[in-house]
């Protein structure tokens, strides 16, 4: 019985001792595959100086003859902004002749006729919107613009008609006797005529009425 179990001891230590030895294996092969880290670094460090090395910037001989005070450098402040130069301003090329022509140009003067004629116009359109005053003061203007008998017979006509327009035959009268003496007309005939037929002259109105009558046949003859 005793050698039974020292048989058994024995296989016991040779099970143990062939753990012991597979347990050693493992733990040499662990450390076989670890990273070796003083070679990672001394790697590391060449792949960093080889970088640098390559982006420093490649001297040439003439460069190096050169003293380091009168080498080229490029300063960048980023912290300042950088000045943008306005565009230049192109003045107007002057064309030859411009400014003799700006120099020379003046407001046109109106001759009298223009005038007269311009004030018989805002008159007409003040005597169409019934502001017969403002047209009365348009005409009156006429006989102070022009020396030409007929156009200030004609605007004492008009002023006649305006007067008359309001039933003022008396003032209308005036005003168409004087038309008539300045510039003579059967149609400032007939409108004398009518205003001494309002005025209640009838003998006045039947003369100037026979008087364009008589014209008139004398004419046609």
């Amino acid at each position: 019985m005793d050698r039974e179990i020292n048989n058994n001891s024995k296989k016991f230590l040779i099970l143990i001792l062939i753990v012991c030895v597979a347990f050693l294996v493992l733990i040499i092969n662990a450390f076989e595959y670890l990273p070796n880290k003083s070679g990672d670094e001394i790697i590391n460090r060449i792949n960093v100086e080889d970088i640098n090395k390559a982006a420093e910037p490649v001297e040439t001989e003439e460069a190096k003859e050169q003293p380091k005070e009168e080498r080229g450098t490029l300063n960048i402040n980023l912290d300042q902004p950088t000045k943008v130069e306005e565009p230049e301003k192109l003045e107007p090329i002057a064309v030859d002749g411009d400014n003799a022509v700006a120099e020379d140009a003046k407001p046109v003067e109106l001759t009298p006729e223009q005038k007269a004629d311009e004030a018989f116009r805002t008159a007409k359109a003040y005597r169409h919107s019934k502001q017969y005053v403002k047209a009365l003061e348009e005409y009156q203007k006429i006989p102070m613009i022009t020396k030409d008998n007929d156009t200030i017979a004609r605007s004492y006509e008009e002023i006649a008609f305006i007067y008359a327009t309001v039933k003022r035959y008396g003032t209308a009268l005036s005003f168409a006797q004087k038309a008539y003496n300045m510039s003579p007309s059967s149609s400032r005939e007939v409108l004398l005529a009518r205003l001494y037929y309002k005025t209640g002259d009838m003998d006045k109105a039947t003369t100037r009425i026979n008087n364009v009558l008589q014209r008139d046949f004398s004419a046609d003859r």
